[in-house]
């Protein structure tokens, strides 16, 4: 059943992506290295290379998992703050486009593993304080939409 619930996930994901338009809009290599390796990092400060053997462990604790999931939380955070940083030291309106898209793309990857820890680790809890991390993420990107909107209508 377990198999099943991740398979629904990943083809509704991907079903999503190719209806929706050109699959390589959604890749950006800075926007995945920044993520990644920020939760990979973080993972590695807190728990050691034993921290991955414990993350692939469906019985453990949920203690890497949660360090794992608030990671890409915080690294989709960063990357936006970024872009959004590039997108307002910017005066030509032709890096707003992309700027934005970098924002939105570094707030994808680390919910999309936010989703993947949480679905795969069945011990991971989240708290209050990854509930409110992921709802400002998404914010910040919403804001950042808006900014970029308005920039690109008031820049002469």
């Amino acid at each position: 059943m377990r198999i099943l619930g991740v398979f629904i996930i990943f083809a509704a994901i991907a079903m999503a992506i190719t209806l929706g338009g050109d699959p390589l809009s959604l890749v950006d290599i800075p926007s995945m290295v920044l993520v990644i390796g920020i939760t990979v990092g973080a993972v590695m400060v807190r728990h050691g290379f034993a921290g991955f053997q414990q993350l692939a462990d469906i019985e453990a604790d949920g203690e890497v998992a949660y360090t794992f999931s608030n990671a890409a939380l915080l690294a989709g955070l960063l990357g936006s703050l970024f872009a959004i940083i590039f997108l307002l030291s910017s005066y030509d309106p032709r890096t707003i486009g992309p700027s934005m898209a970098i924002s939105l793309l570094s707030t994808t990857y680390g919910i999309v593993l936010f989703l993947l820890s949480f679905v795969l680790c069945p011990n991971l809890k989240i708290s209050s304080g990854s509930a409110v991390l992921l709802l400002t993420t998404v914010m910040l990107s919403a804001v950042n939409y808006a900014v970029g909107l308005s920039w690109a209508v008031t820049t002469p």
